[in-house]
């Protein structure tokens, strides 16, 4: 028994849509993740940036928006024509951040290992001021 294979609309547009040129997506900026997350005495931000080196990630605090860039670049040269399948990236990240006010802003710490930069902002030591309201 034959199997007969019928025209499918969709399934053409999505083969269609693997097998185009990608070079408009790979202009756009990478999206970079993040988890920020609080422990003990500090706030804690994980950036997942994967193939990236120290050199080329950008971090600049400016009261208290963070920003942290960089730029991804492929070490090999390869003639375009070249290749069958082009996904792994190049280009500019960029992300923006507003950190909490309670932040000691001079023992911020960044740490990059296999990927991942980690900061930490330790919290100020913030005095709790009680304040009696009066109800009229």
């Amino acid at each position: 028994m034959a199997i007969t294979r019928y025209y499918n609309p969709l399934r053409n547009l999505l083969q269609r849509f693997w097998d185009e040129d990608w070079d408009i997506i790979d202009k756009g900026e990478r999206i970079v993740p993040a988890d920020i997350y609080e422990k003990d005495n500090a706030y804690y931000m994980d950036l997942e940036l994967p193939g990236m080196k120290k050199e080329d990630i950008n971090i600049e605090l400016s009261g208290n928006i963070l920003k942290v860039s960089g730029e991804y670049k492929k070490d090999k040269e390869v003639k375009k024509k070249n290749y069958y399948r082009c996904e792994i990236r190049e280009g500019s990240f960029s992300r923006t951040f507003t950190i909490p006010e309670e932040v000691k802003e001079e023992d911020i710490k960044a740490k990059f290992k296999n990927g991942i930069l980690t900061l930490q902002f330790p919290k100020t030591e913030k005095e709790e001021v009680k304040k009696r309201i009066k109800v009229e």
